[in-house]
């Protein structure tokens, strides 16, 4: 069973505030109330109970880099920088092109709020 866990993006303070640094998970949401009351804009994203092939957490609105391997020696071997969002019942993968499953053998690159120009 995987931890369940989120992390907030403060647009005011352009940080993360992360639940596992609270108590509980009501803590933290509350925690997260009162900022929002406050007038902050909060961007909350879920773990996704994976870590990248560095031993990094991977959550929702994450970017990674996956490699392909090709069998075709004609064909390089090729990387795909991806986002990472939740649809419908999963985590998915999303590029410009694409869209697949499977966060294995992933390398967490950023997230989309500091390092949107990885895109």
């Amino acid at each position: 069973m995987r931890a369940i866990k989120f992390r907030a993006w403060d647009h005011f303070n352009d940080c993360y505030w992360y639940s596992d640094k609270y108590p509980t998970l009501a803590q933290f949401f509350t925690a997260m109330q009162h900022l929002m009351d406050g007038g902050n804009e909060l961007i909350f994203e879920q773990f996704t109970g994976l870590h990248d092939k560095n031993g990094k957490e991977i959550y929702e609105g994450d970017i990674v880099k996956k490699s392909f391997h090709s069998e075709n020696e004609d064909i390089p071997d090729y990387d795909i920088v991806f986002t990472v969002e939740y649809h419908g019942c999963g985590f998915w993968l999303i590029s410009k092109n694409m869209r697949i499953g499977g966060l294995s053998d992933c390398e967490l690159i950023g997230n989309i709020h500091e390092n949107s120009e990885l895109l």
